[in-house]
């Protein structure tokens, strides 16, 4: 067996990938060596903030399906601010797409006034093994206003 076939292998195995029909082999290799290159030439990433209308919209869906079709990692969550944040990590070509996406295209619902993003920063590794969307932050009420007291005003 050659090198790369033995590679090959011990990734497959890696990813408990043990028993594998013949003919899944050879496109899955294809996309295992591709994981491992990307990984090799560096991983860009950088944070967004999109500000606009993006709150129930289903826009962090919409991300989440975009960055997945880009082979992005990260995740995305609704702000206290009604924004939508995040974090997206990845070859800066498909970085480059994904931006230009959350600009321009979003859901077909929202409406996107601005979004910054952070400055490009380069690693060697992934942070993530995949893109997804993190829960809203729990809001906390003094409960002054009556929306969320916590006490009994029975007593």
């Amino acid at each position: 067996m050659s090198g790369l076939n033995c590679n090959f292998k011990a990734s497959l195995e890696l990813f408990g990938f043990c028993q594998i029909s013949k003919l899944c082999v050879a496109p899955l290799r294809v996309l295992v060596e591709l994981r491992f290159a990307m990984a090799a030439d560096g991983v860009c990433s950088c944070q967004f903030e999109v500000f606009g209308k993006v709150k129930g919209v289903n826009f962090r869906r919409h991300v989440l399906r975009k960055a997945r079709t880009l082979g992005l990692r990260g995740w995305c969550m609704n702000s206290q601010e009604n924004t939508v944040r995040g974090y997206i990590e990845g070859p800066s070509a498909e970085m480059d797409v994904m931006k230009e996406w959350l600009k321009t295209t979003g859901s077909p619902e929202s409406e996107v006034k601005m979004v910054k993003f952070s400055s490009h920063r380069q690693s060697q590794r992934y942070g993530y093994t995949n893109f997804e969307i993190r829960p809203d932050p729990i809001v906390q009420s003094d409960g002054m206003d009556g929306s969320a007291s916590t006490s009994n005003s029975n007593m």
